[in-house]
């Protein structure tokens, strides 16, 4: 059984099917030039790494592995300008040198990840001693070995995924079908919907606490579970159905989060802060894939169309989506995705950890709006993006220094009261009464056919601040056409509803660098012609507007009440929307 997994693991990994393997590969072009002798132990290793940094976020020595992994690669496929001498050199040097992180995540699930990935290539190139060795590496992130349990408390969802996997890696490599058994009932175990972690039974996923993360851990969730269900697959140790069915919900609540191949940032976590593709859904089609050629996959059909409208770089669904655990409302309409993520009881939203999005404060107040026509508006953004004004909040403005200077906010959830929600399939609403640090309001969402209504009211700071309410800020795609009521950008139409705000629509060309959230990351500088809107409420304490695609008429949108008790509107075809307390 295991010779047999062994060569598919291979080949698949030769293929590229296994992509969430894959990542950080780089051209031997770039890598072989780097590579050095080591002067203390006549090794070889890679002249621009430096192996004695603690970076916790992005741990330079790793690259070591990276681009071995990436050399045994290409050895594998047959490129006879790398030799085998090269890469056991390379391999005894991590071995030997054996360096250790600050952040427990490389020591325990990065590093044995990559050196799996590794020893699947280059086991027959392997002697006994090295072998022995590898695995004993590898091991380190296995969950049961030499007869004791590690403790993994801390890991959750994805994490633990990571950790199931290196298991099952480990256990082919050692011919151990009991251990191969436990990695499968391991990832069994992350296949159950939770309150706290992981997958949710509306479809959506929580990280790090009830935190929306379905674009980030989910997405890797889906990358690191496709090769276990794949090679589980293969043996009596197959995944449950009710375990598969449970991932479907999973996968099939991610289509209702993306447009023209990008997630919407708000469901990626803290991730969004970083450089490349961060957003890109594109990594995905070779998980689902996997998961579409396991047998007696449940919803195959479905699964496949759902991959068949990844490939295609348009839009995976058309009308609107709650997901009321997360407080998370989306809708499509004509290629344009609007969501709104609000507030809920105990649900976090911004998140700072290892440097990263130490800028995303006013991400913790909730209630954020987002808009793809092109997919991309908020990833070129992201370098020169004020973090003072949030698409769909209403605060006080802060500066970059204001921001920076605020402490950790992780763990820092608004109080929310009467969190309402409701949906029939052709309309879904949120609504909740949200107090964060000082600043209260009551805001109302309305996906419809008509586009996303947003009403709000009750706007207060008890310090007395002014309070900006953003309703866009992203790079400007297409044309933009200006007036107080209304701007069009592109196929996207933002319109108040309430005679007693203006828009306010600015378009500039802003520059800036990664390493403005993210401290790891360079300081290159990037320009992005950006377009802002905010509502100019002259002095009001409400506002209502809408977003939708050019395509549609909002002309007979109306409010009919916008205040702290009841928040109704009447859409074009007649029917009247309302929730209140």
């Amino acid at each position: 059984m295991f010779d047999s997994i062994l060569k598919i693991y291979r080949k698949e990994l030769l293929d590229g099917k296994l992509q969430s393997l894959l990542a950080n590969i780089d051209g031997k072009e770039e890598i072989l030039p780097k590579i050095k002798e080591d002067g203390s132990t006549a090794r070889l290793c890679f002249s621009d790494i430096n192996y004695a940094t603690q970076d916790r976020a992005a741990w330079d020595a790793c690259r070591h592995l990276f681009r071995l992994k990436s050399l045994a690669l290409a050895y594998k496929k047959g490129d006879g300008s790398i030799k085998p001498e090269t890469l056991l050199s390379l391999l005894d040097f991590w071995l030997e040198r054996d360096p250790v992180c600050l952040n427990w995540w490389y020591n325990m699930i990065g590093v044995p990840g990559e050196l799996g990935t590794v020893a699947v290539l280059l086991w027959d190139e392997l002697d006994a001693d090295r072998r022995v060795l590898l695995l004993s590496r590898l091991s380190r992130g296995v969950i049961f070995i030499r007869n004791r349990m590690i403790p993994w408390e801390r890991c959750k969802g994805a994490n633990m995924l990571w950790v199931a996997f290196i298991t099952m890696t480990y256990a082919i490599l050692a011919r151990d079908a009991s251990l191969f058994e436990l990695s499968v009932k391991l990832a069994e175990g992350e296949a159950d919907f939770d309150n706290e972690q992981g997958m949710q039974p509306d479809g959506s996923f929580f990280q790090h606490g009830k935190r929306l993360y379905s674009g980030g851990y989910g997405r890797s969730y889906i990358k690191s579970l496709a090769p276990l269900i794949h090679f589980a697959g293969m043996t009596p140790y197959a995944f449950s159905k009710e375990k598969l069915e449970n991932v479907m919900t999973h996968v099939f609540g991610l289509k209702y989060m993306m447009n023209r191949g990008c997630f919407d940032h708000a469901v990626t976590g803290r991730e969004y802060v970083r450089r490349g593709a961060p957003m890109s859904v594109s990594t995905l089609i070779p998980a689902l894939r996997l998961i579409a050629d396991t047998p007696d996959c449940p919803r195959h059909e479905e699964l496949l169309e759902f991959i068949d409208s990844l490939e295609s770089g348009g839009s995976t669904f058309d009308g609107v989506r709650l997901f009321e655990r997360a407080a998370y409302l989306t809708m499509c309409r004509d290629g344009v995705f609007i969501s709104h993520k609000s507030a809920a009881p105990d649900i976090l939203h911004a998140e700072i950890i290892n440097g990263e999005n130490v800028l995303g404060y006013n991400f913790s107040y909730g209630t954020n709006t987002a808009v793809l026509s092109t997919g991309t508006e908020y990833a070129r953004a992201i370098p020169a993006y004020d973090y003072g004004l949030i698409p769909g909040t209403s605060m006080p403005y802060m500066t970059e220094d204001e921001l920076l200077a605020v402490e950790d906010f992780s763990l820092r959830a608004p109080t929310v009261e009467n969190y309402k929600t409701f949906s029939d399939g052709d309309v879904a609403l949120t609504r909740t009464t949200v107090t964060h640090e000082g600043v209260s309001a009551t805001v109302a969402a309305f996906a419809t056919p008509y586009g996303m209504i947003i009403l709000g009211n009750s706007l207060s700071d008890a310090l007395g601040r002014e309070i900006i309410t953003t309703v866009e800020q992203c790079a400007c795609s297409g044309e933009i056409k200006l007036s107080d009521d209304e701007i069009i950008h592109g196929s996207v139409r933002y319109r108040v509803l309430d005679k007693s705000s203006k828009l306010v629509g600015t378009r500039e060309l802003k520059k800036g660098s990664y390493r403005r959230n993210r401290l790891v990351e360079s300081d290159e500088v990037f320009e992005c012609d950006m377009l802002t809107v905010t509502l100019d409420r002259r002095g009001a304490d409400s506002y209502a507007y809408v977003i939708a695609p050019v395509s549609v008429d909002t002309r007979g949108i109306f409010v009919i009440r916008n205040d702290k008790t009841e928040q109704s509107i009447k859409l074009p075809d007649g029917r009247v929307l309302s929730v209140g307390i």
